[in-house]
């Protein structure tokens, strides 16, 4: 057991909190760069300071540790780098470092819930004849939140969906798809996949405003198989929506569980689907070769978004035909599209022939 100081920024923080708790580390004060834990008033008992000049010289010399509470590469490097340059005789560690990562990944779910306030800001997104409420904090999601109901695309899956259907919405961002599914068909069972940790916040927190409890959610990304991978950020705005495991967007990572679909569903004892949603910024081979075995034995409906310019169309297609999928194109807006794709002898639904857009 340890004497440790916390060094954090924003949601990554109350993770790396718990971890010191959990192993029964003593902790001396915290540096909340972000004031998230000051706002939240998570702070457990400990001593928060806003920066590492405010904490008391003799605070710091009981301080044999230092946790870097930070999720995302290259900013733990460098600051461990800076505080091991700043004090050497001090052990440093990030959440990153081999020895923690596994423990970070397994408490990030758990602790992400902790986070849910009574007060949120909410904007009502409207389908049909029905609201839903989804959390924003910055204009990029607010603006996503408007655009991201492809309506004619959202219409065609009502369209598809039977009663107690399991939806899997693969790539749920904050949750809008899985909102108004869950909101229109009450009898239905969503699953929602979202790696990215703002992103899965906010999830957590929309299906709380909405009182929808047929929405069940999930930290992880679906991918060929099981493993560690980094997520490239767009940028530590949540809401963005094009974090990519596919392609560098950026210089900042995160790490995230991947799962095939075929091992998560047996292993995690989830149900497997009657339709899935697909939108993973170019991921989406990898998905579905993650759930050969569900494509073969229960023969899902799939919608998949198509980004033109992450991934090569065609071999979307042949995959598909190889295994007795046939696929129709029911939107297409700029450069990307809609792909309904279904095994055996389901149809087309009348009156929704592809649409153009």
């Amino acid at each position: 057991m340890g004497n440790y100081l916390l060094y954090c920024e924003d949601l990554a923080g109350i993770v790396a909190l718990n971890l010191l708790l959990q192993e029964k580390h003593k902790i001396i004060g915290i540096i909340d760069c972000s004031g998230r834990l000051i706002e939240l008033a998570l702070q457990k008992g400990s001593t928060i300071y806003r920066n590492i000049q405010l904490l008391p010289a003799e605070a710091l010399e009981e301080v044999d540790s230092i946790m870097i509470g930070v999720d995302t590469e290259p900013l733990a490097t460098e600051l461990k780098k800076e505080l091991t340059a700043r004090f050497p005789q001090k052990k440093i560690y990030t959440l990153l470092d081999p020895e923690y990562l596994p423990t970070f990944l397994a408490l990030r779910q758990t602790s992400l819930q902790q986070l849910i306030t009574d007060e949120p800001q909410v904007m009502p997104i409207k389908y049909g004849n029905d609201d839903v409420l989804v959390f924003v904090d910055n204009k990029a999601e607010a603006k996503r939140a408007r655009k991201v109901l492809e309506k004619e695309v959202i219409a065609f899956m009502h369209s598809l969906i039977k009663p107690s259907m399991v939806i899997y919405d693969v790539g749920a961002n904050i949750g809008t798809h899985s909102l108004i599914l869950g909101r229109q068909q009450p009898n239905c069972q969503i699953h929602a996949f979202e790696p990215e940790t703002l992103n899965y916040w906010k999830l957590l927190r929309n299906i709380g405003l909405n009182k929808l409890t047929n929405i069940k959610p999930h930290l992880i990304a679906a991918g060929a198989k099981r493993e560690i991978r980094f997520l490239s950020l767009q940028g530590q705005i949540s809401g963005l929506g094009q974090h990519s495991l596919q392609k560098t967007v950026s210089n900042l990572t995160t790490p995230v569980e991947v799962w095939d679909l075929d091992s998560y569903v047996k292993k995690k004892k989830a149900p497997s689907p009657n339709l899935a949603k697909i939108d993973v910024e170019g991921f989406e081979l990898q998905v579905l070769k993650g759930m050969s075995n569900l494509l073969k034995t229960k023969k899902p409906q799939l919608i998949i978004e198509v980004h033109e310019a992450l991934m090569d169309k065609v071999k979307l297609e042949t995959f598909l035909k190889k295994r007795n999928y046939k696929f129709k194109e029911i939107a297409h807006q700029k450069k990307r599209s809609f792909i309904y794709a279904y095994a055996g002898e389901a149809k087309i639904p009348k009156g929704k022939a592809p649409a153009k857009g």
